[in-house]
């Protein structure tokens, strides 16, 4: 049985949301994140686009990743959560609730790949 990888480098990022309040789905695709590695199970993602970076647990295939928002749009927990499904490739669930509207809610899905 093959272990999969998943290894710093720069990545691409895919997700799709969905708002019930705004009644509409948000897509989005950025590339050159960068990864790093810090430690055996944690990693660093950095998002060159809007200059933030978030931490993520990886523990076997199990990425599990915490964002806190604070801009315009969105002030709030998002929880990432997914399974290395490939070598440098995450797959999994976005959920999260604005902290100052609770039934502003966002579910959706992302990727995380080389």
């Amino acid at each position: 049985m093959k272990i999969l990888q998943f290894t710093p480098g720069s990545y691409n990022f895919q997700y799709s949301l969905q708002c019930a309040v705004f009644e509409q789905e948000f897509n989005e695709n950025y590339t050159g994140l960068s990864v790093f590695k810090e430690g055996d199970k944690s990693v660093t993602v950095y998002v060159p686009d809007e200059d933030y970076a978030f931490s993520a647990q990886v523990v076997g295939t199990t990425f599990r990743g915490e964002v806190e928002r604070n801009d315009e749009v969105f002030k709030g927990k998002v929880i990432m959560q997914g399974q290395l499904v490939a070598d440098n490739c995450i797959q999994g669930s976005i959920a999260g609730k604005h902290s100052e509207v609770p039934e502003m809610e966002v579910t959706g899905t992302f990727s995380l790949f080389k």
